[in-house]
């Protein structure tokens, strides 16, 4: 149909150019390595379990996240 058709471009076009885009991939990266450094580091820090520290790193806005993060590491990231 032609809504199916408009749907798929659209589709194409919002993965060419926005979600594959390099500063949005670069953000993506980014994100990845504060969640990732927030649970090594809870990891480390506490005897909780890996589930707990997931949970715990899920709840956060990427707000908190990133303070939490610029906090513990001493850095100064503003995605």
């Amino acid at each position: 149909s032609e809504m199916a058709e408009l749907n798929k471009q659209l589709r194409t076009y919002l993965f060419q150019n926005l979600y594959s885009h390099d500063a949005v991939l670069a953000k993506n990266k980014q994100g990845q390595h504060i969640i990732k450094s927030l649970f090594i580091h809870h990891q480390k820090a506490n005897q909780k379990n890996h589930r707990e520290i997931a949970d715990f790193i899920a709840g956060m806005t990427d707000t908190y996240a990133i303070q939490l993060y610029n906090e513990i590491f001493q850095e100064n990231i503003n995605l």
